[in-house]
Parts: C-alpha cells; sequence; structure tokens
C-alpha cells in the first residue's frame, strides 16, 4: 500500500500534554457528550491558564492502570469522575445528548458554578464548515462533533483538536472518550500514559460546537 501523504497536518498546541496525557469521565451510560465537555473545558483551562473548571475537578496526568469500569475511575480520579457526573446529573447533558441538549446544559454549568471564568460561550451548527474548523484549530480552541450514522462512532460525541488535508480530503483528529488499552500508549520520551490518536473523515461530523472566550 503506498504511504499517506498529508499535505497539511495541525492540531491544537499542547495537546499531548493538555487531553492526550489527562484523565477523563467513563462512558458507561452514553454521556459522551459530558465526557467531551470535560476535556474541552480542562484543556482551554491548562491552555489559557483561566479557571474554567474548579481546580478540585481538574483533570490530571494519566496513571499506568487503565480503568475497566466508572468505580475504578472514581478511585483513581476523584475529581475527574465528580465533574462528569455534575455535567450528566445537575446539568442536564444526559445520554446521547446533542444540539441544544449540549449548549443548554453548559449554560447550566455556568450558572451553577460560582469559582469559574464565565467568559466563555459554546454555540453549535449543523454540518460543521471545514473553514470554520480549521480556524478554531488554527486558534487553539478545540471543537465539538457529534455524528449520526458512523458506524462504531455513530451518535458520538467527541472533542476534535486537529485535522489534516490530504488532496482536498480533511480528517479530524478525536479523542474518542475510550479506555482501553487498544486505546493507550506510554510516550516514549518520559513513560506517561497517553491516549492514541483517532483520525476520522471530516464528513461523519453531522453538529459542530465552537468554544468562544471573552
Amino acid at each position: 500500500m503506498a504511504e499517506q501523504h498529508i499535505e497539511r497536518e495541525h492540531r491544537v498546541s499542547g495537546a499531548r500534554e493538555f487531553i492526550e496525557k489527562l484523565s477523563f469521565g467513563y462512558n458507561d451510560d452514553n454521556t459522551c457528550s459530558a465526557i467531551s465537555t470535560a476535556m474541552a473545558l480542562n484543556y482551554l483551562s491548562f491552555r489559557y491558564k483561566r479557571d474554567f473548571v474548579p481546580e478540585k475537578w481538574r483533570s490530571v496526568k494519566r496513571r499506568a492502570n487503565i480503568p475497566g469500569a466508572a468505580l475504578q475511575v472514581r478511585a483513581d480520579y476523584p475529581g475527574t469522575y465528580s465533574f462528569h457526573r455534575f455535567l450528566v446529573e445537575e446539568c442536564d447533558m444526559r445520554a446521547v445528548s446533542y444540539g441544544d441538549k449540549i449548549t443548554v446544559p453548559f449554560r447550566h454549568y455556568l450558572e451553577k458554578v460560582s469559582d469559574i471564568d464565565r467568559g466563555i460561550e459554546l454555540k453549535w451548527t449543523l454540518f460543521p464548515k471545514a473553514s470554520t474548523i480549521k480556524a478554531n484549530i488554527d486558534a487553539d480552541l478545540p471543537i465539538l462533533i457529534t455524528t449520526t450514522l458512523a458506524g462504531e462512532l455513530s451518535w458520538h460525541t467527541m472533542v476534535c483538536y486537529g485535522y489534516r488535508e490530504n488532496g482536498g480530503r480533511m480528517e479530524l483528529l478525536v479523542h474518542n472518550g475510550w479506555y482501553g488499552h487498544e486505546y493507550s500508549a506510554a510516550d516514549p520520551s518520559d513513560g506517561e500514559i497517553y491516549q492514541t490518536e483517532t483520525w476520522v473523515k471530516k464528513g461523519i461530523a453531522t453538529y459542530g460546537y465552537y468554544f468562544s472566550l471573552n
């Protein structure tokens, strides 16, 4: 098979440290939207040194043991677990959420939590444009995407934090939000565990969600 030639590839600054190496919630109840929102807010907090997530709920570096259940995430990463469950249970970002079912609970989060920076907004659109995705990634603003019919990734919300182009075709770099040995690896530079890259066709992004900072 011929080697793929990539004309352009870009990802948000600090992607490995602030997304791939950090803990996240355990998705055993189809609450991928809450997990993805938490990941994006953590990235923006670390990248811009702003308190979009309270310190008690900040994600931390992943351990070598790979969680196989939500109870393991609660034991190993209590803050991460609590943030995920708060978005689900207190803000109503529940199973298979998309469109307003993500942006309205996001506003609930900003209203309910007192000790955070509220200078952030989240808006959604159908069929996000490639140019808008690229502009956000280039500006170090990860986006969220929700799929519809996309095989294993059907009706799934994920953080998108990079893109690549080849011959007019665009692929997106996403964090699938799933723990598992098949999605985990050790960084050869320091031995720390990180989430391996998942590239998907841009066309599976039915809904797009864009953050803006004030």
